[in-house]
């Protein structure tokens, strides 16, 4: 090579104008990028450093003072970052006259393609792509940290090249419109001839798009991410792109201003219903590795408000900045709550009012009677009374009781997906005990009983059907692994509530237990199956149940052994159902007596027999007497086995419908309006027993004629309804304790609408 500094020169270019042979020191190989002012080239440097670049440079004929400016705080503005995900720059200087003495810069050459282009060809998952949006976030954080915008944030600007390791590394390109420019100058690349849009209207955010007169801050770039993160995750973006292009320029501002794009998962299913259109979202779905009902079950909820957040009209209700972004979806990968979470009842409200004044009632039915309807009446009826600081105390808890209806939908009973710890614990085991299945067996067994004592059914679960696996594999005699593989499994299913799956397995575990003569496990079993009867509401199949372990317990453990007293707690009130109340009564009643005079340690059964012969008194419609043993009956529950105990929310459901029983109406609202919510917050997982709770709250704001807030709960309660009724079959909710409930509904629906 020449020691003669090279010379600026011209080669042919089939595919357009001459492009330079060389530019400054460095040789050009070909043109990878065009916009409208400016050339992107690949570029060989040899010298001090032997390397792939990337050169921009002026378009000839474009090196009016505007655009030399723009250019050159683009330059700047990446000189002043330094972050692995946005590209770097390395030098910078103007040609010689025989190319016009334009200016250029030199940076980092990336060799990858647009983010969502390499999602699409690596097909990642869900998890994976938002994986990667993360490290993408961290990048424009920088840029914000650095005080700039960038402003046209879409898939062509944020580039995917793996690292020598092997890894995903997202870069951010093309700061060419940064904020830092300070200026609103075209973006030919974008939208030529329309000078007050620089950006993408596809990706831009309402203030950016020139409506509102804001001045441009991080938000704007969250909203273009979050217009980003959605297409990512369910293959087309928030709004038709054909629409965009064929739409005058008011049209598309007002469209970026005013329509509210739908929810991810939403957008998939008005896909999903257009006949032409289901192909697009099964091969979207097949690109994330999953099928499409998984895919939009993946959505739902969390993803749906990370998302909506960002798109939120008013930059006000957006992330501040990308960091939060990222955080969020953080805490979705950790299994967390969100942040973003649903927006305020109140908000929802504001914006439906404000959007449909003349049609209020008619809209928000559209929208879902279970947030905005509650709210409308709620605050209409309350106002009308003068009563503005009551109002918002109604609204603030029905919200509150709406929030956590929201969150319990988001719980999937019917896919049940194990947390990557565990999926590492199945692994793991397997992998310590290959070809050892015998010992296997045993440590599955071990840990499935340790997971199931610690609250952890899902993990019960996956280590009792493994031992389960292997035993049926091995052929081996049916013994007493067996039988806890069996119990295990049924175990599980009850606290999910799968009460079919638990009474079957149970079934089962018990079969085994009488054929190999073991009557300690066959007499817990029974017990267990019962429970599994009783909540079912097989009351006669669960009453013999709980006879025989009765009876058993009472020979081999004494009649005030906890366990005997546990067992005649429950067979009292099977004994209730099935239509033998006095004989129920007498039995705990009795009972009850000897346990509260016995000096043994009988722990917290008493509090159980009371329990139970409280639910015989209400049975029979004899609340008052009930009263007295319910009293304090919740709060010595949470006292002696913790504020999470689901028994004593039961409790305190008991004690409000025993007040509703004697008309004591102030006293039953409050108590059924806080079970109400601890039911939603504690219990885990969606019951049939909620829509029981609902509905009795309910129950007693009628008793106060408090219509407003009782139409609101009721909106509420039947929502919930039929929510569990379209899921039943697939989460192992008894569908018939769902219809049991629709006479009360009907009755409930009736008396408010009388009110009307």
């Amino acid at each position: 090579m020449s020691n003669e500094p090279p010379t600026d020169s011209l080669m042919p270019d089939d595919r357009g104008p001459p492009r330079p042979e060389r530019i400054g020191s460095y040789r050009i190989l070909e043109k990878i990028g065009e916009g409208g002012f400016g050339e992107v080239y690949e570029a060989e440097q040899t010298e001090p450093v032997r390397r792939r670049v990337a050169l921009k440079i002026i378009k000839p004929g474009m090196d009016s003072q505007a655009i030399v400016a723009r250019f050159q705080a683009e330059r700047q503005a990446l000189a002043v970052m330094d972050h692995p995900g946005i590209a770097k720059i390395f030098d910078g200087g103007v040609t010689g006259p025989e190319l016009g003495s334009r200016p250029y810069f030199v940076m980092e050459l990336v060799r990858g393609s647009s983010i969502t282009q390499h999602c699409e060809t690596h097909r990642l998952t869900i998890g994976q792509r938002c994986e990667l949006f993360v490290k993408v976030c961290e990048a424009v954080e920088h840029a914000h940290t650095r005080g700039l915008i960038h402003r046209d944030l879409k898939p062509s600007n944020v580039l995917v090249a793996y690292t020598a390791d092997g890894q995903s590394s997202p870069k951010v390109i093309d700061f060419g419109v940064a904020k830092a420019l300070n200026t609103r100058l075209t973006d030919r690349t974008i939208f030529t001839g329309r000078d007050q849009l620089i950006g993408t209207p596809d990706y831009m955010s309402p203030e950016q798009a020139g409506m509102s007169g804001q001045a441009i801050d991080a938000r704007a770039d969250v909203y273009s991410l979050g217009v980003l993160l959605y297409e990512l995750l369910c293959g087309v973006p928030p709004f038709d792109r054909e629409r965009f292009r064929a739409a005058a320029e008011t049209e598309v501002q007002r469209m970026i201003r005013d329509v509210d794009p739908p929810r991810p998962s939403a957008r998939l299913g008005g896909l999903l219903r257009e006949d032409s259109s289901s192909a697009l979202v099964s091969a979207a779905a097949d690109a994330r590795r999953t099928d499409v009902k998984t895919m939009v079950g993946l959505l739902v909820r969390d993803l749906d408000w990370v998302v909506m957040r960002c798109l939120e009209k008013d930059r006000e209700r957006r992330y501040p900045n990308a960091r939060d972004l990222a955080e969020d979806l953080r805490r979705y990968d950790r299994g967390e709550a969100v942040e973003a979470g649903p927006p305020r009842l109140s908000y929802r409200v504001s914006k439906l009012v404000r959007r449909n004044t003349t049609a209020i009632a008619v809209a928000a039915v559209l929208v879902f009677v279970c947030t905005a309807a509650a709210a409308v009446v709620t605050v209409t009826r309350l106002s009308e009374i003068d009563a503005r600081e009551e109002a918002a105390g109604r609204l603030a808890e029905i919200d509150r009781i709406q929030q956590g209806l929201v969150v319990l939908r988001s719980i999937r009973t019917a896919v049940r997906d194990l947390s990557d710890e565990a999926k590492a614990k199945d692994a793991q085991v397997r992998a310590e005990f290959e070809g050892r299945p015998r010992d296997e067996i045993d440590h599955r067994i071990e840990l499935a009983t340790s997971a199931n004592a610690s609250g952890d059914p899902l993990a019960c679960e996956m280590h009792a059907r493994r031992a389960l696996e292997l035993l049926e594999a091995a052929e081996a005699p049916p013994d007493e692994r067996h039988v806890a593989a069996l119990s295990g499994i049924g175990a599980s299913m009850r606290r999910m509530g799968k009460h079919a799956e638990a009474i079957e397995y149970n079934t089962r575990a018990l079969e085994v237990a009488v054929a190999i003569d073991d009557e300690t496990q066959a007499d817990s079993i029974r017990h267990n199956l019962g429970i599994a009867y009783n909540v079912a509401q097989r009351y006669a199949a669960a009453a013999e149940l709980f006879d025989q372990c009765a009876a058993w317990r009472n020979e081999h453990l004494g009649a005030m052994h906890r366990r005997t007293l546990s067992v005649i707690a429950s067979q009292g009130v099977a004994l209730s159902r099935i239509g033998e109340p006095e004989r129920a009564e007498r039995l705990l009643r009795s009972t009850l007596a000897k346990a509260e005079a016995s000096e043994s340690d009988v722990g917290f059964e008493p509090l159980r027999l009371r329990q139970a012969l409280a639910i015989t008194l209400l049975d029979q419609g004899r609340g008052a007497e009930a009263v007295p043993l319910l009293a304090d009956l919740p709060e010595r529950l949470r006292e002696m086995r913790g504020r999470e105990f689901d028994g004593s929310v039961n409790a305190a459901h008991l004690l409000g419908r025993a007040y509703l029983q004697t008309e004591r109406w102030e006293e039953a609202e409050s108590v059924l309006s806080s079970a109400v919510l601890a039911r939603v917050e504690s219990i885990g997982r969606r019951d049939a027993r909620l829509i029981e709770f609902m509905l009795d709250h309910v129950a007693s704001l009628v008793g106060l004629q408090r219509w407003a807030e009782a139409e609101a709960m009721l909106l509420l309660a039947e929502a919930e309804h039929a929510s569990l009724l379209a899921l039943a079959s697939d989460a192992g909710i008894e569908e018939q304790q769902l219809l049991e409930s629709v006479p009360k509904l009907e009755q409930l629906r009736e008396q408010i609408d009388a009110t009307q």
